[in-house]
């Protein structure tokens, strides 16, 4: 220890040494709370492993979301029903008409009728179903301005749930279970269409590269809402009328699922599909239209050979044995 001349210089030379030993702990501290690994609960947000909205969450907000936009959602739904009804009437009774002036042609003409006003009235119900889209996709919407909207992006509209239409019944046609794959991979297509007008097989591929690696989150989600609303429809009578009502909110739900799988994957908002891609997944689709009719062709080949089997088999049967000379 060196000497000092008063107390003045030790007091000043035992506070020098006092935060130099503070300094030093402090740093050993420090060093040690680097090397060891974090609390669960201490982690910062992003080093916790992100997950979709709880299916209790989601039925709460989409709720509370539909009770604050029913007055705009449920117009526009029925709006899509009325306009679906409308042409196939308006059809089918200038078919009548037609009918009443030849008699004899009546069965033929009422047939065409009925198919022209079926094309009329669901090209005419996409109207308020892309609006009812757009609307749900965005809030700040009013019925006019989403109709507006719809009408920019109905033939848009038109080509994605025609081409989503024939890729999902053609993974159905292969025994089911592709179906419901393709079902979930490019459910979310209407919505990329809404939101960054992506169009036909650009949204769907999109929208499976949303999905990927969450496909089981995203099935298990889904498939608690269509057991709502089978369980609805069951209802008699009252069933059809709530699962009308209720459709616009499982659109909204849809879409919180959807707003999920954008944060949690931000990246795919760049995503641009390889053209080869597209052609893999319509020939997929195509397949299941080419194999199941071999199918049914190959079944009905069957049972048709089957009594001719058993003729054949009886007619061996009745041949006489050959005679014996010695």
């Amino acid at each position: 220890m060196p000497e000092f001349r008063n107390r003045e210089e030790y007091e000043r030379w035992k506070a020098e040494r006092l935060k130099e030993s503070q300094d030093r702990q402090r740093s050993r501290d420090q060093q040690a709370s680097d090397k060891r690994p974090a609390a669960p609960d201490q982690q910062s947000p992003s080093s916790r492993s992100p997950e979709l909205t709880d299916i209790g969450d989601l039925l709460n907000q989409s709720w509370g979301q539909f009770k604050e936009r029913i007055g705009v959602l449920l117009p526009l739904h029925l709006l899509s029903l009325v306009f679906l009804i409308a042409g196939i009437l308006l059809a089918v009774g200038i078919g009548a008409l037609i009918a009443m002036m030849v008699p004899q042609c009546k069965t033929p003409v009422l047939l065409i009728s009925a198919l022209i006003g079926l094309t009329i009235g669901l090209t005419a119900m996409f109207w308020p179903v892309s609006a009812l889209v757009v609307a749900v996709a965005d809030p700040s919407l009013g019925m006019g301005d989403a109709l507006a909207q719809g009408w920019k992006k109905l033939w848009a509209f038109l080509w994605l749930f025609s081409i989503l239409g024939y890729v999902v019944a053609g993974g159905y046609l292969l025994f089911i279970v592709p179906g419901v794959i393709f079902t979930i991979w490019f459910i979310f297509s209407q919505f990329i269409l809404a939101e960054d007008n992506a169009r036909g097989m650009d949204a769907m591929l999109k929208s499976k590269e949303y999905v990927k690696g969450r496909w089981f989150d995203v099935f298990l989600r889904f498939l608690v809402l269509w057991a709502l609303s089978t369980g609805l429809g069951m209802i008699p009578l009252l069933g059809i009328i709530l699962s009308i009502m209720l459709t616009p909110f499982m659109m909204i739900y849809s879409y919180l699922i959807f707003t999920d799988l954008k944060r949690l994957r931000p990246e795919v908002a760049e995503f641009k599909p390889d053209p080869g891609e597209k052609i893999k997944w319509v020939g997929a689709a195509t397949l299941g239209y080419i194999v199941l009719p071999l199918i049914i062709i190959a079944i009905v080949g069957t049972v048709c050979m089957i009594p001719l089997l058993m003729m054949n088999g009886m007619n061996f049967h009745q041949v006489p044995p050959p005679q014996r000379f010695f």
